[in-house]
């Protein structure tokens, strides 16, 4: 994918597909990313920096994967993070360090 129209992509909808795993550097670039979609895939796991070139993430959605935790320096770089969907987790963990990096958060 060219690197110029990741940085221009707002959303992002992969929810839905059975992913197990997210590709590495899957999401490289993408700046102005505004909103993923990630629900309803396999995910028992989420890399620490898959969000780290997201500035302007709002809206993160996990919900219904297999995710029990979350690395602690996931939110680091997104300050503008609002909704966090981590729904139908079995047991998911909120880090402790997450309304540090994310102001106006809504975790549902």
């Amino acid at each position: 994918i060219n690197a110029e129209y990741m940085g221009a992509l707002e959303e992002l909808d992969l929810s839905s597909n059975r992913l197990p795993v997210l590709p590495a550097g899957l999401l490289r670039g993408c700046t102005a990313l505004q909103i993923l979609d990630l629900d309803y895939n396999r995910l028992a796991a989420v890399p620490e920096d898959m969000i780290a070139d997201c500035f302007a993430l709002k809206t993160l959605r996990l919900n219904w994967n297999k995710l029990v935790s979350l690395p602690t320096g996931l939110f680091a770089g997104c300050p503008a993070l609002e909704w966090l969907g981590l729904y139908g987790n079995p047991d998911a963990a909120h880090p402790a360090a997450l309304r540090d990096h994310c102001q106006r958060l809504r975790i549902t």
